[in-house]
């Protein structure tokens, strides 16, 4: 009528040691559960994001985007059936360098420069409540550059 797997610990154990027995079988097979669903070495990936966003990400337009792909320029996106692209966030990147080094010059800069001499200002947002409730706080921590 029980488990036949556990059967053969009963014999001459008292119920203390039953459980615990039995905990470290459903210990045993929570941990081997947990190595295949989530082995020590994985590793979680952001999404793919479609042309739509990447261009918005990047502050160009799709048709920009969709010219360099198919002049053979910047990463080579992956491709649906249906044939729309997709771009990972180290493509993202490589593609913003790409911009940013075969850009028009004087034109804009696709990835984060800041001019010789010039000093990097933080400002803070101080919520009202935190502080008065909980002590300083602060949010968000803001990096701007100096106005000229």
């Amino acid at each position: 009528m029980g488990n036949p797997q556990l059967e053969p610990i009963v014999g001459d154990m008292s119920f203390d040691e039953i459980i615990l027995r039995q905990g470290e079988l459903i210990s045993d097979r929570l941990n081997i559960l947990r190595q295949e669903q989530y082995p020590p070495n994985a590793q979680k990936g952001l999404r793919q994001f479609p042309l739509a966003e990447v261009a918005y990400f990047l502050g160009v337009t799709q048709s920009t985007i969709k010219k360099l792909h198919l002049e053979g320029k910047g990463p080579e996106p992956e491709t649906s059936p249906s044939g729309r692209r997709s771009y990972s966030a180290e493509q993202m990147l490589e593609l913003r360098a790409y911009l940013d080094a075969h850009g028009r010059p004087g034109k804009r800069q696709y990835l984060p420069h800041r001019a010789e001499g010039e000093e990097l200002h933080v400002i803070w947002r101080i919520w009202r409540s935190i502080w008065r409730s909980r002590g300083i706080g602060c949010w968000p921590l803001i990096l701007t550059r100096r106005p000229h």
